[in-house]
């Protein structure tokens, strides 16, 4: 057995006793070091042994670059799922009824979960809120159909029971062997509790213009009015489509 390493001496030795003593066939893939080059190469080996004969029959098939590329495609995924793991965007992975296959610790955060696995095999309709759910339920079916790669607002409910808005962008992909929905969320909380504020903030300051006695307007850096209160008209007598758009010193 000089063609093998010594580490698989012993395992081929064994392979080859039970083959001969109980007749069982191996298929098993090992290295060998080639003698014209001394490289080592990748080998499947297939051995049955012909009792009538007694004759073994053996065959060798070089798969260095079917193993080149697999151990390629492990370090690949290793390499994905370390990304995936430790990325500091919210990552769930679930198959398409819904069920939770994989969640980084960012996304355990995002939910306010104590360990991971305890959220493995939920459906993530349980973390959704009510209004948010058909919208969800429409999105994963857009995706099943490869109308995936958008973004989409859902209100969440954490383990503790606050809500949390969450942007999110799903991606079909392959996982475990099986079709699957990737999702990158975001919690966008804040920023839409200051879009609302703002918005309340404009709602105040256009209730308190358009009910003002005095004429309140607003104009562009180039001196352009861009907005007059609805008084303008009574005070000074011209409509708004006289007013906007136009220079101020139109009107002095």
């Amino acid at each position: 057995l000089s063609f093998a390493p010594p580490e698989l001496e012993q395992k081929i030795s064994y392979l080859f006793h039970t083959l001969i003593t109980k007749g069982e066939p191996f298929n098993v893939s090992h290295q060998i070091h080639r003698k014209t080059d001394g490289k080592i190469i990748y080998v499947q080996s297939l051995a049955e042994y012909d009792i009538d004969a007694n004759v073994v029959f053996g065959v060798m098939h070089d798969v260095t670059e079917q193993h080149i590329a697999q151990q390629a495609l492990l370090e690949s995924e290793e390499k994905y799922r370390f990304l995936v793991t430790n990325a500091l965007e919210p990552i769930l992975i679930v198959d398409m009824q819904g069920s939770i296959l994989f969640a980084n610790s960012a996304a355990l955060k995002l939910i306010e979960g104590d360990e991971i696995f305890s959220f493995i095999g939920r459906n993530v309709i349980e973390f959704i809120a009510p209004a948010s759910q058909k919208d969800v339920i429409r999105d994963f079916v857009e995706v099943s159909q490869g109308h995936d790669a958008y973004v989409a607002e859902y209100d969440v409910i954490t383990a503790k029971g606050r809500r949390v808005t969450v942007e999110s962008i799903g991606k079909a992909i392959r996982y475990e062997g099986k079709k699957a929905d990737l999702l990158s969320l975001r919690d966008i909380t804040d920023r839409k509790q200051a879009q609302e504020a703002l918005r309340r903030s404009e709602e105040q300051f256009r209730s308190f213009v358009e009910h003002a006695n005095d004429v309140v307007y607003s104009l562009s850096k180039e001196g352009l009015f861009i907005y007059i209160s609805p008084n303008w008209t009574e005070f000074l007598g011209h409509v708004p489509e006289e007013v906007i758009g136009h220079s101020f010193t139109e009107f002095v």
